[in-house]
């Protein structure tokens, strides 16, 4: 049986103007126009992001992508409760060299799978990729 790893643990401060700082790191000046939703969208896009670029170096290759991400926030049916719902992150990303198409399918799933922000979230996010200019078919 294989061993279980630890937890991953991740901190983070923030003053009373809104810097953010993780522990021995430079402060980061979100500013005003920051809400707590645009720091959801942008920690889900950079989670995608690293999660494709892990899987294509896993798979000898190198990635990287630019983002648009977006989401509503609604009262959800179940409970009445404002939430984020319908994440969507349209992902326009190169790879080199790039795999074949059954390679790529598989890539990209395993880059949304393993993206754990997406999958923290009650409603999952909606990813659209477009791979060296090739706009790919939607997910399950």
């Amino acid at each position: 049986m294989r061993a279980r790893r630890p937890p991953l643990e991740y901190a983070v401060t923030m003053d009373r103007v809104s810097r953010l700082a993780i522990p021995g790191g430079p402060a980061l000046g979100a500013g005003e126009d920051w809400a707590p939703e645009h720091l959801l969208l942008a920690a889900v896009a950079r989670c995608a992001v690293a999660s494709f670029a892990f899987h294509a170096a896993r798979a000898g290759a190198t990635a990287s992508a630019t983002v648009r991400a977006n989401a509503h926030v609604a009262r959800r049916d179940a409970d009445g409760r404002h939430a984020v719902t319908a994440p969507e992150l349209v992902l326009d990303a190169t790879i080199d060299p790039a795999p074949e198409a059954g390679d790529l399918e598989r890539l990209l799933a395993r880059a949304e799978h393993d993206c754990f922000i997406g999958a923290s979230l009650a409603a999952g996010p909606r990813y659209q990729w477009t791979v060296n200019g090739v706009t790919q078919a939607p997910g399950p």
